[in-house]
């Protein structure tokens, strides 16, 4: 079960790293596009990014749980609270930007929990 479960983990923090690195060569590829911004590329690459970090959540949601009903609360309780810290980091991130933009009036929008673990 453990081989299976690193092999997973690896297999996810591989497909994290590619999603992040191809997330900072298209936002760079935006940047030069300047002053004739290419908005359908990005909003494309966005939707990429968010469709693949969805997948990665599903994964880790799945890892979690194999250790869970493996006997290792332990290890599936310290992936739940490193998920809640980063649902937590998430929605300060989101608060900050909207209070950046003055966009005060969208804060109520933000969810209670963001589904969100990487």
């Amino acid at each position: 079960m453990y081989i299976f479960v690193e092999l997973r983990t690896c297999q996810v923090a591989e497909k994290l790293l590619i999603i992040i690195d191809f997330a900072s060569r298209g936002f760079v590829a935006y940047l030069k596009g300047a002053p004739n911004y290419n908005l359908q590329m990005y909003k494309e690459l966005v939707n990429q990014i968010t469709t693949t970090f969805n997948n990665i959540s599903k994964d880790i949601l799945s890892i979690e749980q194999s250790f869970g009903d493996n006997g290792r609360a332990d290890i599936s309780g310290t992936i739940r609270k490193i998920q809640e810290s980063e649902q937590l980091k998430l929605k300060t991130v989101s608060v900050q930007l909207l209070l950046a933009l003055g966009r005060i009036t969208e804060l109520n929008r933000i969810p209670e929990t963001v589904d969100v673990y990487w």
